[in-house]
């Protein structure tokens, strides 16, 4: 990482402006163009996938560990329990969100020497991507029940359940067909209500999450959702 970029990891802290920052690489074609074109692409899937498990919606390059956080938010995420493997970087980002601190991308460009990655891109996006959802769980139950309450985790919970009986319903269907044997008329239609239902219970939490941190943000004073530069 260049030092030369450690002050605008440091002056949103202490101007107040922001909890925990981050470096982003991601922000423009410019500043991605020292990664290699895997690497690009597994953050690009892990920048999505932290989305929707942090409920940061504007954090993007979730992968970064240049970061700066300030002392009241390093006391009271519970530093003990993040994550040891690579993905402690996206397990933080869960624990922020949870207790409600304000977070902060920082546009830097990518800097890469001759050293070698020794990460394996298959079982680490595997890894990393159970760990994301079991903290995605967590974090309802935490933020969303223990701290407090909102019909979000009822509507997660429901798409959870709608949209995988959806599709296995789907699969049945296309088995019997396949497989000339009879199917009642009304099973298709009754499946496309399911999925949709489901992916309309997904979009509204998804929203309402969105909704749930913007109000965290503002209620410190701040609401960011473009890179500080």
């Amino acid at each position: 990482m260049n030092p030369d970029q450690l002050p605008k990891l440091l002056y949103p802290i202490i101007e107040g402006k922001a909890d925990y920052t981050k470096g982003n690489r991601l922000f423009s074609a410019e500043f991605r163009s020292g990664m290699s074109k895997w690497r690009t692409l597994g953050n690009g899937l892990l920048t999505m996938i932290t989305k929707i498990g942090s409920g940061y919606w504007h954090i993007m390059d979730p992968q970064n560990g240049y970061t700066a956080i300030s002392r009241e938010a390093l006391a009271n995420i519970g530093l003990d329990e993040v994550y040891t493997y690579y993905g402690y970087c996206n397990h933080m980002l869960v624990r922020l969100n949870a207790f409600g601190f304000r977070t902060l991308d920082v546009v830097m460009p990518a800097r890469y020497g001759n050293e070698k990655s020794t990460i394996k891109y298959g079982p680490y996006m595997v890894k990393v991507s159970l760990m994301l959802f079991r903290s995605f769980l967590w974090r309802l139950k935490m933020k969303y029940m223990v701290l407090n309450f909102h019909p979000l985790v009822l509507f997660y919970t429901l798409s959870m359940i709608m949209l995988p009986a959806g599709v296995l319903f789907g699969l049945y269907i296309l088995i019997r067909k396949m497989l000339s044997l009879s199917v009642s008329t009304n099973y298709p239609l009754l499946d496309a209500v399911i999925l949709i239902a489901g992916l309309q219970f997904l979009l509204f939490a998804m929203l309402f999450d969105m909704q749930e941190s913007e109000r965290d943000m503002r209620s410190h004073e701040m609401r960011s959702n473009q890179p500080y530069e």
